[in-house]
């Protein structure tokens, strides 16, 4: 149980990081393409960041729960970027 527990965080992590390197593309791609898409990109980063201030983290402590926290604030900016992406 040990092995598999340990591989099963390991992709785990591999996933998380990989929708991070996501968003840090979005944000990226934008930064490098100010022009119109500037006053639309606007309401999304201020969304963005409000996921991110919501949430609270105590990385020291190891808790699964703010694993939980920071994959829901990744989804949800997720939803945030590639929705209005479509949009715009």
């Amino acid at each position: 149980m040990r092995s598999e527990a340990k591989e099963i965080s390991r992709i785990y992590v591999a996933n998380l990081q990989r929708d991070i390197v996501e968003l840090m593309d979005f944000l990226n791609e934008k930064q490098d393409g100010r022009s119109r898409q500037a006053r639309t990109l606007g309401p999304t980063l201020v969304q963005m960041k409000d996921a991110l201030d919501g949430i609270s983290l105590k990385p020291e402590k190891g808790r699964r729960k703010d694993l939980r926290r920071i994959e829901r604030a990744v989804r949800s900016m997720t939803k945030i970027a590639f929705n209005n992406r479509k949009t715009t």
